[in-house]
């Protein structure tokens, strides 16, 4: 009884290895592009003292590309991840740019000629092909109060 006992706790344990993970975006995909809502805290239009007729609108964007080689290795099954991570797999990555939001708002200030960024949208871009080159840009969309 013992022995039965054993080998059960031991097929419900190994289990998860006998199973392909499905993780969605996969590493290795061809192309993968998404285009995310980002939060942030702006005035509204209705906090403006005198809202203009018409607003003037305003846009700024700061990108970030990365490339890297080779990329870590394929862990098809549960719990593979943890002995892929001890194989000696060396890896190159650079990365330039400034996908920051910071930099994203100053372009669009320099865009809306001097005022107050209202009412501010971000989005964070990403592109990403066979998984080694990447690019991602934050974009900013806002109107401006003079």
């Amino acid at each position: 009884m013992t022995g039965r006992l054993a080998l059960a706790a031991l097929a419900a344990t190994s289990v998860g290895c006998a199973i392909p993970q499905g993780t969605a975006p996969t590493p290795y995909a061809l192309l993968h592009s998404t285009r995310d809502p980002a939060q942030y805290r702006s005035a509204n239009p209705r906090d403006v003292q005198a809202p203009p007729k018409e607003w003037p609108q305003a846009s700024g964007e700061a990108c970030r590309t990365m490339f890297w080689w080779l990329p870590n290795p394929p862990t098809p099954f549960l719990g593979s991840q943890t002995a892929a991570s001890l194989l000696p797999y060396p890896s190159f990555d650079v990365a330039w740019g400034n996908a920051g939001y910071a930099k994203a708002v100053k372009v669009a200030l320099e865009s809306a000629g001097g005022g107050t960024l209202v009412d501010v949208r971000a989005d964070v871009h990403t592109v990403s092909v066979l998984s080694v080159w990447r690019r991602e840009c934050i974009e900013v969309h806002a109107l401006v109060a003079k």
